[in-house]
């Protein structure tokens, strides 16, 4: 029963099947141990698939893939009938600087014309610090309004304010910041 027709059937199975099996498992396994973001923190405005885009967008951030973040948003950027895409460009401005494109994204939060309670403060406090700014972080940290903030822009926000107060040499308010930053997290 060695014929050709079944070495092919075997060779398929190896080189296609096993391995689209191991992905599809591993894609199922990592879905059901993240949290999906929902998809009504997209605009209300967007078609579904554009909401669905947004979501994988955010998802892609949150689990570590912040080129492909940029990529899906960069795309929804593109579509000229999306006129409220404040969130789309916060996590654009995310990626940016996951992937330590400070420039890129300095330049994007300059021309950012969305919430600025809470949400761009904090991107910009974490810009400051990372460029050696403390004096300007400081002032974008006591801006920022951590009600407005999802609980884990929260977490950044203590972060930030625990570093800041590091930095300033206040130890003992900094090692609070942390414990508070950690609790959120």
């Amino acid at each position: 029963m060695n014929t050709p027709f079944v070495r092919f059937g075997v060779m398929f199975i190896l080189r296609f099947a096993v391995p689209f099996l191991a992905l599809v498992f591993a894609c199922t396994f990592a879905h059901a141990k993240t949290k999906t973001p929902p998809l009504t923190d997209a605009p209300a405005q967007m078609g579904t698939l554009q909401k669905v885009k947004a979501a994988a967008a955010k998802a892609a951030l949150e689990n570590g893939l912040p080129k492909l973040a940029q990529n899906i948003c960069e795309k929804l950027l593109e579509d000229q009938s999306l006129t409220d895409n404040a969130e789309i460009k916060l996590v654009l401005i995310d990626s940016l600087l996951g992937q330590d494109k400070s420039d890129a994204a300095e330049k994007l939060m300059a021309d950012f014309d969305g919430d600025t309670t809470g949400k761009m403060y904090l991107r910009r406090a974490v810009l400051a610090l990372y460029k050696n700014r403390l004096d300007l972080a400081q002032n974008f940290l006591s801006k920022c309004n951590v009600a407005t903030l999802s609980p884990n822009e929260a977490s950044w926000y203590f972060l930030c304010r625990g570093l800041a107060s590091k930095l300033s040499g206040r130890l003992d308010e900094a090692k609070s910041f942390f414990e508070t930053a950690k609790k959120n997290s």
